[in-house]
């Protein structure tokens, strides 16, 4: 496993010199969460990860309707796992050890053939919709204004309605992992948003699932 943190660690510092912004995790299971707040223009995915393999990863977020390109690295040149991993819908594999500049051009070439898809705006969820440009929320009868982080923690909840959000990958998403926000900052933001939601009479609600998250329920 320390090998596989240096390797993260080292990736990152590759990437932010290409001036990308970049997380990662360490196992299965938070890979799926990551990947599944649609988020991220390329995935780079490792095969070895624990919990929950990468083809595993992969087989759920494209069953779950990802369609987020995919990088495969894989331990060996020439494996089954790299023919299954592109049945799977992996978009392009890498072998390690790799060379740095070979990934960064594939990634590049990956992200130039992502769909150009329009991005409203405005999304809405239920009876409430969320503008980007203004950082307003609004029902039919009433609007009020938000916060930086409320709209952040508010656009993921209505960018993913249904999908439970742990405090813990809330603070990565929204705060950087690099930031020392506690739990209680989480619970007052989402305090904070319940009392707007309220106010503009929306019906989805931001719901705790107790010892899991946060979800918001249409």
């Amino acid at each position: 496993m320390d090998d596989e943190v240096q390797l993260c660690e080292s990736l990152k510092e590759l990437f932010a010199a290409e001036k990308w912004t970049v997380d990662y995790v360490h196992d299965g299971f938070s890979a799926i969460d990551y990947i599944m707040t649609d988020t991220y223009d390329v995935v780079v995915l490792d095969i070895m990860l624990p919990g929950m393999d990468g083809l595993e990863v992969l087989k759920h977020v494209r069953r779950q309707g990802s369609t987020v390109p995919i990088l495969l690295l894989t331990a060996k040149r020439g494996s089954s796992d790299t023919v299954t991993g592109l049945d799977l819908g992996a978009d392009d594999y890498l072998t390690k050890p790799f060379v740095p500049s070979e990934l960064i051009a594939r990634m590049r070439a990956l992200y130039r053939r992502k769909p150009n898809v329009y991005r409203s705006h405005v999304i809405s969820v239920g009876n409430i919709s969320l503008n980007a440009a203004t950082f307003e929320l609004s029902s039919d009868v009433k609007r009020i204004q938000l916060t930086s982080k409320e709209f952040d923690l508010l656009h993921l909840f209505m960018s993913n309605p249904g999908y439970v959000f742990s405090k813990e990958t809330l603070i990565n998403k929204i705060w950087s992992l690099d930031s020392e926000v506690m739990y209680n900052a989480v619970e007052a933001h989402i305090s904070a948003i319940r009392k707007k939601m309220k106010w503009v009479g929306s019906k989805p609600k931001i719901v705790t699932k107790r010892g899991i998250g946060y979800v918001l329920e249409a």
